[in-house]
């Protein structure tokens, strides 16, 4: 059983400035310690900013590593969080998860050419153009449309808007 001097004791331990060593030895042998957070797939999820289902899924189409256990705990890294973020932008710019995959694959495939990865880009930035040419289309066919409604208060049913969503997008408002 602990005294109260004792207490007093410790707690001016406490309070005494820790004294610093130089750590050469370490220094010039190159041995670092750096603590790592370990990330559980929950931590994962939420540093990513998606749910565990979706990390579970991209580990299943195989976008990222399933992770060893250490003991009973599956643990991942930030370059899993970095990972997930990159597909995440990717889908975001309209690529599918093949498309994703098969860009993350470019870095640990031994065999892939500049030759075919120009090739792969090439054809994307043609399809992404062609994306921006219909939406540029749509707009101007909703302008058109927004524009018929404000100089007439007539029935819209006179307006064939569906032609507006067609593949033509002509909207004859």
């Amino acid at each position: 059983m602990r005294s109260a001097q004792s207490d007093e004791l410790l707690q001016l331990d406490a309070l005494k400035p820790v004294k610093r060593y130089r750590l050469d030895s370490v220094l010039w042998y190159g041995v670092y310690s750096i603590p790592m957070e370990k990330i559980t797939i929950g931590i994962l999820a939420k540093k990513a900013g998606v749910g565990v289902e979706t990390v579970r899924f991209y580990q299943r189409k195989e976008l990222i590593r399933e992770p060893k256990a250490e003991g009973t705990v599956r643990t991942y890294s930030e370059d899993d969080v970095q990972r997930i973020g990159f597909i995440k932008k990717a889908q975001e710019l309209g690529f599918s998860l093949a498309e994703v995959k098969e860009l993350l694959e470019l870095n640990t495939k031994p065999r892939v050419t500049c030759g075919s990865v120009k090739k792969k880009t090439l054809a994307k930035v043609e399809e992404i153009s062609a994306k921006i040419s219909d939406l540029e289309r749509m707009k101007a066919s909703l302008e058109k449309l927004a524009y018929a409604c404000d100089a007439s208060q007539d029935n819209i049913k006179q307006y064939k808007v569906q032609e507006c969503f067609d593949f033509g997008l002509n909207c004859d408002c």
